[in-house]
């Protein structure tokens, strides 16, 4: 079986506040509260995701909330958010990376209100954060260049065929 989830999860204990704080910065509390509900949230998600079989795709779900994290609370360097605790390891991450300035251009484009990781400097924060992030129960980091929509297409069906073909 398949399973895609957009992360964070809003249909979690403290969800709805965790994807607020997460897409609009908007925190009513201090920061070792908001870290207590990105860790819960984190930890019930993967609580959830470690009963599911088969192969289980997260979109955000690693890393947005503890990069969030540390862009809003400046100058901390926070990473323990409970990853491991019921996920003992992740086959896979995979970053799909473009340059920032081609990124703002594409955004541009689009006609539509950016969110506020979508500004230069976030997408230069984030891109850094996510290529720097490291953690023992990863087992594969993959980085994907976003050059054209042609090879980031050919690069996941080759990513698809060796998760559904791979034998352990």
């Amino acid at each position: 079986t398949l399973s895609i989830l957009g992360q964070p999860s809003s249909n979690l204990i403290y969800g709805k506040e965790v994807k607020n704080f997460i897409e609009n910065r908007v925190c009513n509390c201090d920061s070792e509260t908001i870290k207590f509900k990105l860790k819960c949230n984190r930890l019930e998600s993967e609580y959830k995701i470690s009963k599911n079989k088969g192969i289980t795709i997260c979109i955000r779900g690693l890393l947005t909330d503890i990069a969030t994290y540390n862009a809003v609370f400046k100058n901390r360097n926070e990473y323990n958010f409970g990853q491991g605790e019921y996920i003992k390891k992740i086959d896979k991450l995979i970053i799909v990376d473009v340059n920032p300035k081609i990124a703002d251009e594409r955004i541009g484009k689009r006609g539509i209100p950016r969110t506020w990781r979508e500004e230069i400097n976030w997408l230069i924060y984030f891109r850094k954060f996510y290529l720097s992030y490291n953690n023992d129960i990863i087992m594969e980091k993959i980085v994907i260049q976003n050059n054209t929509i042609e090879k980031l297409k050919d690069t996941a069906k080759k990513i698809a065929n060796k998760l559904f073909f791979e034998k352990d």
